[in-house]
């Protein structure tokens, strides 16, 4: 696979770096507060906010894993021109807006990535803490990203 650093802006570069900086957070959270965590602790939230299920203390290592395979996997996709620059659409594309396709699929990756980097330490803070969870926060981030992949959804349509 042909694999390539697209051009990216300071916000882009930013939203990296923020990203790099919450996934290492997460590990380094984790290992950290795994010493002193004990034996049974909360391995899913109701709707409520509440622990519906208890895990082991392993289960803690679970979302700093799905937050660290997250990240490679968005890299992937950044790092890949056929992803960005083709679109998975039945209509043939204007070759004159690639560029602005690859734009606007770049955006959406990075930001996708951040705000599932945003959530997966959201939600080990009240792992690590066995604290209950604070529903607003993650309907927050989850919110966001929604309406930016509706956004970034919505302009992209414009040039398929």
């Amino acid at each position: 696979m042909n694999l390539r650093i697209p051009k990216l802006n300071a916000y882009q570069i930013i939203l990296i770096v923020l990203t790099v900086i919450l996934v290492i957070a997460c590990i380094a959270a984790t290992l950290i507060y795994f010493p002193s965590l004990p034996d049974k602790i909360p391995a899913h939230y109701g709707i409520n906010g509440e622990v519906d299920r208890y895990g082991g203390k392993g289960s803690a290592i679970t979302l700093p894993i799905i937050n660290l395979a997250l990240f490679i996997m968005f890299a992937f996709f950044i790092l890949s021109p056929k992803i960005l620059e083709n679109p998975n659409t039945r209509k043939p594309l204007n070759p004159r807006f690639r560029p602005l396709i690859a734009k606007e699929t770049l955006n959406l990756l990075i930001e996708s990535g951040f705000m599932c980097a945003l959530l997966m330490d959201y939600m080990q803070i009240f792992i690590l803490t066995q604290a209950p969870l604070k529903q607003a926060g993650v309907w927050i981030i989850v919110g966001l990203l929604l309406a930016v992949s509706i956004i970034r959804s919505a302009r992209l349509a414009k040039y398929v």
